[in-house]
């Protein structure tokens, strides 16, 4: 998806519309060049450690 080559990358493209990719949980340590970090399984549990 990042490459833009993907189906919905040609049919936005061709709409004129943007494609972001969001990472909301892969899991992997490292940063994925290209998407947006969203890590929803990490904050939730960062979160739930501060209410302790």
């Amino acid at each position: 998806m990042t490459r833009g080559t993907t189906g919905v990358c040609v049919l936005a493209e061709q709409a004129g519309a943007n494609v972001h990719v969001i990472d909301v949980g892969i899991d992997t340590a490292e940063p994925i060049p290209g998407l947006i970090n969203m890590r929803v399984a990490r904050v939730a549990a960062i979160l739930l450690q501060l209410r302790q």
